[in-house]
């Protein structure tokens, strides 16, 4: 699993729409297909799964945002326990063990204005699995985001045209003063779809087998997913949060 670090630790930054870290086959081939396969062939009936837009999409959390009065930030489900040994519990157990690391490697490469003190963040890790029909409109991710990891992990590259779609902002755009971040300007998150922000796609990220991408969310990280029309298969990944702890 070092050759996950190495690769992060060696990757080139985009800066266009905004800065990112696109990272094809972040895994050795060998690792990554008993991962993928694994990950495919999780018994729904075995987990607690959350449905999302209208069923398309299923979620299997594996740690939770702490309570309030939780001093233990980056907490374990059940789900977790329910994971049966290979490289998939290898892989999240080692993103565990090195969330401070992974977490310091991403500040070096990325830009963020949400940089937090370790005992005030904690690491939201979620697999996902991703239907016919499932997509996202476009959104900037939530404020309490410090990085967001998506690791696609498809059987094949059938899926490859329902990739991230990756925008900028065009034309002069008016937002409220009520709506403000923590760079004291402005707020969108929550009222992304209410506020008719112009946008331009600039990039699309293809859906591919073993690929890494990672981004510092801000007011600006306008990202979407495509729709994924394919009837035989799910779109499958594993998304890993650096979070805030909400106050």
């Amino acid at each position: 699993m070092e050759y996950f670090i190495n690769n992060i630790k060696t990757s080139v930054i985009n800066t266009i729409p905004f800065s990112y870290l696109e990272i094809n086959n972040i895994l050795d081939n060998n690792t990554y297909k008993q991962l993928s396969t694994e990950l495919n062939n999780l018994n729904k009936n075995d987990f607690n799964i959350n449905y999302l837009e209208q069923n398309t999409r299923e979620l299997i959390y594996i740690t939770d945002s702490p309570k309030k009065n939780e001093k233990q930030f980056t907490t374990l489900t059940n789900n977790y326990y329910k994971l049966q040994n290979g490289k998939l519990k290898d892989f999240i157990d080692f993103i565990l063990n090195n969330e401070d690391n992974i977490y310091n490697i991403l500040k070096s490469k990325i830009n963020t204005l949400r940089d937090t003190k370790k005992e005030e963040r904690y690491l939201y890790i979620v697999l996902c699995r991703d239907h016919t029909n499932y997509y996202i409109k476009p959104h900037p991710d939530m404020p309490e985001n410090i990085f967001t990891c998506l690791f696609y992990c498809p059987l094949t590259d059938n899926l490859k045209t329902s990739g991230l779609n990756l925008y900028e902002e065009t034309g002069n755009n008016n937002i409220p003063i009520r709506y403000k971040t923590e760079d004291n300007t402005r707020n969108v998150y929550g009222n992304w779809d209410k506020l008719s922000i112009p946008l331009k796609k600039v990039k699309t990220i293809d859906f591919i087998r073993n690929n890494f991408i990672a981004f510092a969310p801000n007011q600006f990280t306008w990202h979407s997913v495509e729709l994924n029309k394919n009837t035989e298969e799910s779109r499958n990944s594993i998304q890993i949060f650096f979070m805030r702890k909400q106050t």
